[in-house]
């Protein structure tokens, strides 16, 4: 199940996953997942991911979308509170000094978990497809959790 709300600048994704929080968690933060899931491309692909996922850490990921255009996501985090809530900056290497803000929150429900990512104070002008971009991404991480929660 997802929904999505979003207004001018800003986006929020609700999204329910098959899994425990800690796997969702895993998933989002490890470089090793992140290299398969990230990317608003269904079959873009992810060049390089650096997470240092503690406050005041940076992160930066760079992928390349099927037509060849190639992008970069970088920030730092400002808030980690592991297996609950992660906040952290947002900007591209495209588009310099268009800072906006994730926050994803993880929700314990039973045998399934809730992520709620918000993505707000999204620049007017920016070129990005935020909504079909974060649910694109999250399709593929659906996928991942899936092939986690396999083996």
């Amino acid at each position: 199940m997802s929904t999505v709300t979003s207004s001018a600048n800003q986006i929020i994704v609700e999204r329910i996953f098959d899994a425990p929080v800690s796997l969702l968690w895993q998933i989002w933060t490890e470089p090793e997942f992140i290299l398969q899931w990230f990317g608003g491309d269904p079959r873009g692909t992810v060049i390089t991911a650096e997470m240092d996922v503690s406050i005041g850490g940076k992160y930066k990921v760079h992928f390349a979308d099927s037509n060849g255009s190639d992008h970069t996501a970088w920030g730092s985090f400002t808030l980690v509170d592991k297996h609950k809530r992660l906040n952290y900056s947002w900007e591209w290497l495209s588009e310099p000094g268009k800072t906006s803000e994730v926050e994803v929150e993880f929700i314990s429900l039973g045998d399934q978990s809730k992520l709620v990512l918000t993505h707000k104070n999204l620049h007017p002008d920016s070129k990005h497809r935020y909504q079909q971009g974060w649910t694109v991404a999250l399709d593929k991480f659906q996928h991942i959790v899936s092939l986690e929660r396999g083996k």
